[in-house]
């Protein structure tokens, strides 16, 4: 007759996964620092490296199958980190990519008429977001805007 502990590890054992699972994929700000937490479950073997143009970081989970839900990530800059991709690839295997970029903007104001006594002023304002056009994407399958330029007066009361 079998006991309870010898049923309850054959029932654990075939309810575990058979290849690694991937469960969720997470960026969490840390002292100094960020981490990049991929949740596994089962046995997978790890390989990473470095892409460039762009600039990047991969890290290949052979053996796992996704089972965590498809979402975009919010493209908050977490230490450096803008953007994560994952995605299913057919070995199974599942990718993670870190791209990088970098963009320029600037911006400035100008008094043009300043503020007196009882009388208002008005300042010229203007802003280049991109200014080199770099072509990226935040998120996996959405590119972000390129190049905008903006300008605007504002009166300054007294």
């Amino acid at each position: 007759m079998m006991s309870l502990t010898t049923i309850a590890v054959c029932l654990a054992l075939a309810a575990a996964p058979r290849d690694g699972e991937v469960r969720s994929v997470s960026v969490l700000p840390a002292a100094g620092r960020v981490e990049v937490v991929i949740d596994l479950q089962g046995a997978v073997e790890v390989r990473d490296f470095t892409l460039q143009n762009p600039p990047r970081l991969v890290v290949d989970l052979m053996g796992a199958r996704l089972t965590a839900p498809a979402t975009l990530y919010d493209g908050q800059n977490r230490g450096g980190i803008k953007n994560i991709r994952f995605g299913q690839f057919p070995e199974p295997s599942q990718r993670v990519e870190l791209p990088s970029y970098t963009t320029v903007d600037l911006s400035s104001v100008v008094t043009v008429l300043p503020t007196s006594r009882g009388r208002f002023g008005l300042d010229l304002t203007a802003r280049v977001e991109n200014l080199f056009d770099e072509q990226y994407q935040q998120s996996s399958g959405f590119p972000a805007r390129g190049r905008g330029v903006f300008v605007g007066i504002s009166a300054v009361v007294p």
